[in-house]
């Protein structure tokens, strides 16, 4: 009788097995064989882990060298600086006090994240190790030296007079967006030509070569996007889309040249499966076809991306998974990742991290959270197919985590 009953036992756990596995593409849920303090994002460029955004003070471990699995902590230095900031009240500019923790890492600046309870301020660099932009409000910014934290203003406004007291429309000097590659040159929009007329809230978009100053106005651009710099050693080419309301339905990707003022078509968007797009890692954009199954009206979703230098096309189908988000192909472009909910039999909708082997089709869900209070918060991809996957904790924004997964479908 014994027997029969473990008999019995060992059926039901393989038919569960072979029930997963046919969910799951026979493969094996992968541990992580690293937890971080905190959560973090990857800059691929330097090659270092950057701590979100800390509450109270500049921590050990906000910068980390990753390479081979392994991270160490970089030393942080402090700059303390000093900017001019206009009061919106009086009009009257004050000295505001800045404090910034950086490494100097392959001869660039990195700086972290300004700590919640401090002042905060916008910081760009400038592909150089000796100085970096700053601004902490629309109306100017400033070159910072980082040998001696002198400030400089980058824009002459000395004769500004559009400013208003208490105005109920902002002005809008220079609202920093980017920092071309090469660090010669600054954008931003700014609504100065518009200020006074009947359309304050129009904005236009110019460029500054940071080391002289000259302004040079690009184009109006209400209605339109910037996305990122054009992938390139000496690109001086930015890529926007445009906003369009009406039809709800995205534009082709353009490029603008900031040396030449001329602008083209970049990437062409083929909008037969969908009039939208999602766009990945600064390489792809992505659409969500959905279909429904005919025996069940259950929903299905394949998710195709396309790489917008190579025009290479990726397929996946989505499985059980009715939402999807974020998705993003490894360095190597074996697997991608993506966000996804399924609803499970007591209609909860159940959020994952889900990876696809993209020879295979093998889908695996990652959900390693097994404490209370965290949930899922991001996730992005190191060399390797190694998966960074952060884990934010509801009570305690000290307790945050980031594990890290060696991506391999068995």
């Amino acid at each position: 009788m014994k027997n029969k009953t473990k008999q019995r036992i060992f059926l039901i756990l393989a038919a569960t097995f072979i029930l997963l596995s046919g969910i799951y593409g026979c493969s094996i849920l992968n541990k992580h064989f690293k937890e971080l303090k905190g959560r973090y994002s990857y800059d691929k460029e330097n090659g270092v882990l950057l701590k979100f955004q800390s509450e109270l003070e500049f921590e050990k471990e906000e910068i980390l060298s990753y390479s081979n699995k392994k991270t160490s902590a970089l030393k942080t230095e402090i700059i303390d600086f000093t900017l001019q900031k206009r009061d919106s009240k009086t009009g009257e500019f004050l000295d505001y006090e800045v404090k910034a923790a950086y490494v100097i890492q392959n001869d660039k600046l990195l700086f972290t994240e300004i700590p919640l309870h401090f002042p905060s301020c916008d910081i760009f660099t400038l592909n150089n190790k000796n100085a970096f932009v700053a601004a902490v409000d629309d109306e100017n910014a400033f070159l910072v030296n980082i040998n001696d934290a002198s400030s400089t203003k980058i824009f002459d406004d000395d004769n500004i007079s559009l400013f208003k007291k208490n105005s109920e429309t902002k002005l809008i000097y220079a609202k920093i967006i980017s920092v071309s590659p090469d660090g010669r040159y600054i954008i931003y929009t700014t609504n100065r030509n518009y200020i006074d007329g009947d359309s304050p809230d129009s904005l236009d978009i110019y460029s500054c070569e940071v080391r002289f100053g000259t302004e040079t106005k690009l184009m109006n651009f209400d209605n339109k996007e910037f996305l990122f710099w054009e992938k390139s050693a000496d690109s001086q080419n930015f890529l926007f889309r445009e906003l369009r309301e009406i039809d709800n339905q995205n534009s082709d990707i353009l490029s603008y040249s900031i040396t030449d003022l001329t602008q083209k078509i970049f990437y062409k968007f083929d909008s037969s499966i969908s009039n939208t797009y999602k766009i990945s890692d600064e390489q792809y954009i992505y659409v969500l076809e959905t279909s429904k199954a005919e025996e069940d009206s259950s929903r299905n979703i394949t998710i195709h991306l396309f790489d917008i230098y190579s025009n290479d096309k990726i397929t996946v189908n989505a499985k059980q998974y009715s939402t999807i988000w974020d998705v993003k192909v490894s360095e190597n472009k074996e697997y991608i990742a993506f966000s996804g909910s399924y609803v499970n039999i007591a209609r909860q909708a159940i959020p994952e991290i889900v990876t696809v082997n993209l020879e295979t089709q093998t889908i695996v869900a990652h959900y390693e959270q097994s404490e209370n209070n965290y949930v899922i918060n991001s996730f992005f991809w190191l060399p390797d197919n190694i998966l960074g996957v952060n884990f934010q904790n509801t009570i305690n924004l000290h307790k945050d985590l980031c594990r890290l997964l060696d991506i391999k479908h068995k």
